[in-house]
């Protein structure tokens, strides 16, 4: 049997706001200073969903983290903080359908980014 905890796998109803499918490469930077190099699963003003390999890119629930956002449809970066709110692991049920990786709430976002968010995600 596979065990998930709490902060897996909340779903769709759980969210305030709806998720687009925006291509985008993203440098998550931990609160120790390591850099990694990610794409998106999807995004939203509220938060971002990152894929990654939960073993080499070990971040976790309630960690915080800055990164660097650029839409494959635009040349601009922009910068956001945000919290590590959910983890799917790659045993995970979740994981059976999507990669796994970190669900990430955005506590900040640069004035760059809100417009880009005005115009990609309306």
């Amino acid at each position: 049997m596979i065990e998930t905890s709490a902060s897996e796998a909340l779903g769709p109803w759980k969210r305030k706001h709806q998720r687009r499918k925006i291509d985008a490469l993203i440098k998550v930077k931990s609160h120790d200073g390591k850099v990694y190099g990610c794409r998106n699963r999807d995004i939203s003003p509220g938060g971002i969903f990152v894929v990654a390999n939960t073993k080499l890119v070990p971040l976790a629930v309630g960690t915080s983290v800055q990164m660097n956002i650029k839409f494959s449809s635009s040349p601009t970066v922009f910068v956001a903080e945000g919290r590590v709110a959910r983890m799917t692991r790659e045993t995970s049920v979740e994981a059976k359908m999507f990669k796994p990786g970190y669900g990430i709430e955005f506590t900040r976002v640069d004035g760059v980014g809100k417009k880009l968010f005005a115009v990609l995600l309306k």
